[in-house]
């Protein structure tokens, strides 16, 4: 050493970690390093141990809000904030129906928007989508910031069908129209009636009155009423014409067949009288023919032994058949027809309205 001169011990160095991941745990940072302090000890080796907790960054929020609904279309507001940075780009309010994005739009600041062209009366998501970059060592995320579900405006009008008035010919009604989002032109609207096989029977225009009527219909009979017209939905489909609107089931009225009643019978001396009441034919059911008073031989098989066309106009009173029975037979008498009812299944014939059995002894 060089007398008179001194030397400047060297520190030992420090260390200083970046780019430490943003992970919310508990970490142990470990450094060895070789180091030579000139000071005649030559080179030695230090080992640094540090425990450390690191800060989560802030997850991004955000809001919505549907200012509005209305035919075709949301309106809606957003906002969010990001306190740490996180999120990369623009983020996106996607329009969502069965599960899937069907539109979508990206904001960059808090705003409002609209979505038009929805489908009437459909159930739809806003989901506010946003990547980030929690530097945490993971890809970059898709979260959701915020969402919320609505149900779009139903474009359709209500319909009824209100003072339904029937006969078996005859159907009356009152269509009852609300078209509240004026989707409809109202100058369009027609009724339309048809039959169990599909087929066209009538129709009315509504245009100057909301009241239908169609007559010459079958009796007894379920009726398909449907009203139709032209509707704009907002939904991108454009002016859809003669749609359907509503349909419903109207039906007729029955006829009544006018029976004759037995009112009794006796048989003497091989004579049998048959008394009959009167009947009420007020519906004016239509008879092929006359009705018919029979009496048959049922003792082996049938045979018709007498018979007497019935006034349907006057059927009250007692018919007696002269010398047509013997001892120990059985008989069967019936009233007989063929008739319409104004159905759907058109006449019948030769069909047994009432009956009765009896026997005679010695």
């Amino acid at each position: 050493m060089l007398a008179g001169l001194t030397t400047e011990a060297k520190a030992a160095p420090e260390l200083v970690f970046t780019d430490v991941e943003a992970a919310q745990e508990s970490v142990t940072i470990e450094a060895t390093y070789a180091y030579d302090l000139n000071d005649g000890e030559g080179e030695r080796t230090l080992t640094v141990e540090e425990s450390l907790t690191t800060e989560a960054k802030a997850a991004p929020e955000g809001t919505l809000e549907i200012e509005s609904l209305d035919l075709g279309e949301v309106a809606f507001a957003l906002s969010f904030t990001d306190e740490d940075d996180t999120i990369t780009e623009d983020v996106t309010l996607e329009l969502i129906k069965d599960e899937q994005a069907v539109d979508d739009q990206t904001f960059s600041e808090d705003d409002t928007g609209v979505f038009t062209e929805l489908e009437s009366d459909t159930a739809y998501t806003l989901s506010l989508v946003a990547k980030v970059d929690m530097n945490d060592g993971e890809a970059l995320q898709e979260v959701v910031l915020s969402s919320m579900s609505f149900q779009s405006v139903d474009a359709d009008p209500d319909v009824a069908f209100t003072d339904v008035a029937t006969t078996p010919y005859r159907i009356d009604t009152i269509v009852s129209f609300d078209d509240q989002e004026g989707a409809v032109d109202a100058d369009s609207l027609r009724f339309a009636l048809y039959d169990e096989a599909g087929d066209l029977v009538g129709e009315r225009s509504l245009e100057d009155s909301m009241h239908a009527r169609l007559t010459a219909l079958y009796s007894d009979h379920d009726y398909t009423a449907r009203i139709y017209g032209d509707i704009d939905r907002e939904d991108g489909e454009g002016l859809i014409e003669d749609a359907l609107l509503h349909e419903g089931t109207l039906s007729t009225d029955a006829l009544t067949l006018p029976i004759p009643e037995f009112l009794g019978w006796t048989a003497e001396g091989g004579d049998i009288t048959i008394e009959l009441g009167d009947i009420d034919d007020s519906e004016n059911v239509y008879f092929e023919d006359d009705m018919r008073l029979v009496i048959y031989d049922i003792t082996d098989g049938e045979q018709e032994v007498a018979s007497v066309d019935l006034n349907i106009d006057e059927t009250g009173g007692e018919y007696t058949f002269d010398d047509v029975h013997d001892e120990n037979r059985e008989y069967r008498v019936t009233i007989e027809a063929s008739y319409d009812l104004n159905t759907y299944e058109g006449p019948l014939y030769d069909q047994i309205l009432d009956s009765f059995t009896f026997f005679t002894i010695n």
